[in-house]
């Protein structure tokens, strides 16, 4: 299972180099074949599911159950994709860069529709949507953009905010509904866990977790995700390759 993303009464589900729609009662329908690959990121604009699949940099948008690629010759390729105001936001593969397509359609782009981090320019590690705000989580910092609605470029940098503090697992970072606010939760590039309080990041593991994770070879595969049980809400963190014999799984009750 490499993604899952629910749209409309369904749930999308990228299993295998497959993408299947379930509807409400379990019945699973086959869309079409996309890359090969690990963890996708997916996101739609109300009409379009779009996926990507950062290691190959390539795109595909699902509309009912036909799949198809994103052949433009003005998509540069992608690591990742939200959707905000009806744009879908691309960051562009390791550099610095992220960019958009035409409003409501993800099949159609424009080379001029890009911008960079600007604040303190690090490469581009996943772009997320958090309420009405873009995230642009880098290596080594976090910058903020907002819709102005300007008409050569829609986004702008929110002047004056930066966290000074990166990811370092793209698909660690989960946006979550809590208290009727989307709250961010991410793995630093430091190795300890951060949730997202207004423009700054609010430290949540504890000492004796950073220093677990801090003996694990490696996490930039580590996958965030949500569980929702007996009315508490709580993120977790998945290390595929943290011990010598299996991986480790810690989890946050919001």
């Amino acid at each position: 299972m490499r993604g899952l993303h629910q749209f409309q009464s369904y749930c999308y589900a990228v299993a295998g180099n497959g993408v299947y729609r379930m509807d409400e009662t379990g019945t699973n329908v086959f869309c079409g074949s996309i890359a090969d690959g690990g963890p996708v990121t997916m996101a739609d604009n109300g009409t379009q599911v779009v996926i990507v699949v950062p290691e190959t940099s390539q795109a595909w948008v699902v509309v009912g159950t036909t799949v198809t690629q994103i052949t433009d010759a003005d998509f540069p390729g992608a690591s990742s994709v939200t959707v905000l105001d009806g744009y879908a936001v691309f960051s562009r593969t390791n550099t610095t860069q992220f960019f958009i397509s035409a409003l409501l359609d993800a099949t159609s782009y424009d080379a001029l529709d890009f911008a960079s981090a600007e604040a303190s320019p690090d490469n581009i590690v996943r772009v997320v949507r958090v309420g009405r705000i873009l995230w642009l989580f880098g290596e080594k910092t976090v910058e903020f953009w907002s819709n102005t609605g300007a008409a050569d470029f829609p986004f702008q940098r929110v002047s004056g905010e930066l966290i000074e503090r990166g990811c370092s697992a793209r698909d660690s970072v989960i946006v979550a509904e809590i208290g009727g606010q989307a709250t961010p939760f991410w793995l630093g590039d430091n190795r300890v866990v951060y949730r997202g309080d207004g423009g700054r990041a609010q430290r949540i593991s504890t000492y004796a977790i950073e220093q677990a994770i801090a003996g694990y070879e490696n996490v930039s595969d580590a996958r965030g995700f949500l569980i929702e049980m007996e009315g508490h809400t709580f993120y977790g963190l998945t290390f595929p390759n943290a011990r010598p014999n299996g991986g480790a799984t810690w989890l946050f009750d919001v």
